[in-house]
Order: structure tokens, then C-alpha cells, then sequence
């Protein structure tokens, strides 16, 4: 009997280390100098954003992977990452003024490396939305980000139905994977003055299929 309630103990502590772990992340209303992210074991994946907002021209908010701290985050467009880092950048545009559309418009980049790809979907610039996107970078792999909008195409980034390739606003993959980015630090930042979304979280495991 007693082998029997020792082998349902290890086993249930197998399923329980297998299982899928989260974290969530309260920004706070001011992350102009970067505030970090919660860890979970095995490093990120996947982030979901709640009541993201740019709320003013040339404000953007800025996702980081991969950093040993946030002293030198390179929150300019120009500033280049190192080959192990990512960051996901959602950029609100520039002034709009009557019968002229925003110039640059509001648009959405994902940069891994010193290569980025560019996404045309701004409306966080307009009211609160809710995105989210896998991260899956190994050594000798490519690394591969898929991102959806909570809505749009059919994606549900709460309850991850319809998480799909065909649901997503950009799927990319860059050369030269690292394990590395998903256990080094993460970091969000916003432009001061511009807000800061209600919630992060962090999954260690990708939620496409």
C-alpha cells in the first residue's frame, strides 16, 4: 500500500513539473526607465499584453528580451540590438492634423538582431487592445515570432483558441537562434507621459498551432 501512495506522489509531482507555468506582470503607471518582467522556469515564450496604448504621437511601447538589466535599453528606432536580444516595439506615429494621416504612421516591428520585420497595425494608438506572441529561439534553430490580436482574424489571446498561423497579424523567422534570450531578463517599457498597459503575462511555453 505504502509503495502504491508513493508512486501516485511521484507521479503527480512529474505532471505537475510538466505542466505550463505563467506568471503575470502590474506595470507601473510610470516604466520610462524599464521595469522588469516575472521569470518562469525554462525562460519565456510567450507574452500577452492587456490594454496596450500608445496615447500620444511618437510614443511607443517596447517589449525586451534577453538583457542582463535595464541601464542601457535601446529604446530609439536606431539603436541596434546585440544578436542574442529581441524586443517587440509598438509605435504610435507621428502627429495626425485635419486631411493629413500620421506621418510616420503607427505601425508595429519586431527586431531580433539587427534585423527587423515590420507589421501595419497601429490601433493600440486609438483605444485600449490586448496582443499577444510567441518567442521560440534554440541554438542551431531559426527563431521564430508569430503575433496576433486579441479579436482580429478570429484570435482569442485570453483563452489562446485560434492561435493559428492563418489567425496571426505577422509570423517571421530570423538565422542564428539563441537559447539564451528566453533566460536572460525581460523588460517593458512606454514613453513617458503615454501610459502603461494594465497587465503582462508570461508563459513558458508557445501558444500557436
Amino acid at each position: 500500500m505504502k509503495k502504491i501512495i508513493f508512486a501516485m506522489g511521484i507521479m503527480a509531482m512529474l505532471h505537475c513539473a510538466n505542466q505550463p507555468e505563467s506568471c503575470e506582470t502590474i506595470p507601473k503607471s510610470d516604466i520610462s526607465s524599464g521595469q522588469e518582467l516575472c521569470s518562469v522556469p525554462g525562460g519565456a515564450k510567450h507574452f500577452r499584453i492587456e490594454a496596450l496604448r500608445t496615447a500620444i504621437p511618437h510614443s511607443a511601447f517596447i517589449l525586451f528580451m534577453g538583457f542582463d538589466d535595464n541601464k542601457k535599453l535601446p529604446t530609439r528606432p536606431t539603436e541596434k540590438l546585440k544578436d542574442d536580444q529581441f524586443k517587440a516595439q509598438f509605435y504610435h506615429g507621428g502627429a495626425a492634423r485635419a486631411g493629413v494621416p500620421p506621418r510616420p504612421p503607427g505601425n508595429t516591428k519586431f527586431y531580433f538582431g539587427k534585423e527587423g520585420v515590420f507589421v501595419e497595425h497601429n490601433k493600440f494608438n486609438a483605444a485600449p487592445v490586448i496582443v499577444c506572441f510567441d518567442v521560440s529561439s534554440e541554438n542551431s534553430k531559426p527563431t521564430v515570432m508569430t503575433y496576433w490580436v486579441h479579436g482580429e482574424k478570429g484570435a482569442n489571446c485570453q483563452t489562446f483558441t485560434n492561435l493559428t498561423s492563418a489567425s496571426a497579424q505577422a509570423t517571421n523567422s530570423w538565422s542564428g537562434g539563441k537559447t539564451s534570450i528566453a533566460k536572460k531578463k525581460n523588460y517593458i517599457y512606454q514613453t513617458a507621459g503615454s501610459g502603461s498597459p494594465k497587465k503582462v503575462v508570461v508563459f513558458n511555453e508557445t501558444k500557436g498551432k
